[in-house]
């Protein structure tokens, strides 16, 4: 009996019962000690392992070139460089077709040259083409007369000089409007184009230059049927070198 309640006493002793506590609880391992290094050791490498995971599906997660049959980073990069090649010939002028281009050319006019030539009928003289062979002066008595001189030149070019002395000239109904060419002497002259009517020159486009006197009266000088630049030309070389011829 003696000893039970010795027994008793003793566990019930509170120093006794924080020292058997103590000797029960698992000693914590010292931040110096083995175990406490080899602790560090496996938590670093559990975070590595754990790093490597995350990044590997960070890595499939957000990157869609990493995934089965998508092209490479170096792809990519050909693949942006290849779009701004194709968008700078897209924006790129259209370059001119190769090969020879024979650019069109108006056909100038022939040379001509030009001789005096005077109407002692219809009291005018002027420069007609040398080269070019005289048809006919006519004159037509009526109330207004009229006198007709014409010359024939090459591919069917015709140059006609009508004289009216007491009428002013008149366009043809489908000459349209003029353009005024000044006249060294007579001050102006109104320059028609046009094709049509009953002159056969006119057939193709001609050139009229119709110049008033001032005296009632007044000239009509056509020229026509081998283009256009070579009728101008001889047209206005006649008009404008015409002046009037006292007999």
């Amino acid at each position: 009996m003696r000893a039970s309640a010795s027994r008793t006493r003793v566990d019930s002793n509170p120093v006794v019962l924080e020292r058997q506590v103590r000797d029960v609880a698992p000693r914590q391992p010292g931040r110096g000690s083995s175990t406490y290094r080899r602790a560090l050791l496996a938590v670093a490498a559990l975070t590595v392992v754990l790093g490597a995971g995350l990044a590997g599906y960070a890595v499939v997660r957000f990157n869609p070139w990493a995934e089965e049959g998508g092209p490479r980073p170096a792809e990519r990069a050909q693949s942006k460089t290849t779009t701004r090649e194709r968008r700078a010939r897209e924006d790129r002028p259209a370059r001119p077709a190769t090969g020879t281009v024979t650019p069109t050319v108006p056909t100038p006019a022939p040379e001509v040259s030009y001789e005096p030539f005077s109407s002692t009928i219809a009291g005018y003289q002027t420069e007609v083409p040398s080269s070019w062979s005289f048809d006919q002066e006519t004159t037509d008595d009526g109330s207004d007369v009229l006198y007709r001189s014409t010359w024939s030149g090459p591919d069917g070019t015709e140059l006609l000089i009508d004289a009216t002395p007491t009428a002013i000239p008149a366009p043809p109904p489908n000459a349209g409007s003029p353009s005024t060419v000044m006249h060294p002497l007579f001050g102006s002259a109104q320059e028609y184009v046009f094709s049509g009517g009953r002159l056969p020159q006119c057939a193709e486009r001609c050139v009229l230059l119709q110049i008033v006197d001032g005296d009632g009266g007044g000239y009509a000088v056509l020229a026509g049927g081998g283009g256009l630049a070579a009728a101008r030309k001889v047209a206005r070389h006649a008009a404008l070198e015409l002046a009037p011829y006292d007999v």
